[in-house]
């Protein structure tokens, strides 16, 4: 008797792992099939979006862009372009490179304004007009004014930088007569 009972309780656990066993492949291969239909609806989203860029028109030319940093004509760089007596100096040598490019960007870290010669130990900094035309010369097509010495010599030398600036035809990007002026971006088309 006692070994009937071994032998149903050896069945009954027998029985029970095989259910749990099973169980478990079928809640693990329902898990799979789920994640095989999302994979499958992802591959489907990638090849829809890949076939509607394909329609898209095609590039024809590429574009390049040459960015640059902090440009001043205070202090020091204003005394050089006076030695030299050529508002160019300061690109002489970089000139052909940044007019090689589409579009060219540089942060102008100073106004452009009329004012007093800026001391070395100054912190303030002020470009004398004709600067923008240097700028233009030297193919910048838009220039960041956000900066800490934008608005050193005021109101005045915003609006002032903004009309030269304007005049010869460059964008400026991060300053305007107002808070909603300043944050709009610049957009330039070029080759289509």
């Amino acid at each position: 008797m006692q070994r009937k009972i071994t032998w149903l309780i050896s069945l009954s656990i027998f029985a029970l792992a095989i259910v749990l066993l099973g169980s478990s492949y079928y809640l693990h291969s329902s898990k799979n099939r789920e994640t095989l239909n999302n994979q499958s609806q992802g591959e489907k989203e990638f090849l829809d979006f890949s076939d509607q860029k394909k329609k898209l028109p095609q590039a024809s030319e590429e574009v390049s862009l040459v960015a640059v940093g902090d440009i001043s004509f205070s202090r020091g760089v204003e005394r050089m372009v006076k030695k030299q007596k050529d508002l160019n100096y300061p690109f002489l040598k970089i000139r052909d490179y940044l007019k090689s490019a589409d579009l060219v960007f540089g942060n102008l870290e100073t106004p452009i304004t009329e004012g007093p010669e800026i001391p070395d130990f100054e912190m303030v900094f002020r470009s004398n007009p004709g600067t923008e035309q240097t700028l233009k010369q030297a193919g910048f097509s838009v220039l960041s004014l956000a900066n800490n010495h934008t608005p050193n010599f005021g109101e005045q030398g915003l609006k002032d930088t903004f009309n030269y600036l304007a005049e010869v035809g460059i964008k400026f990007v991060g300053a305007g007569n107002n808070e909603q002026e300043a944050n709009q971006p610049v957009y330039i088309e070029t080759k289509g």
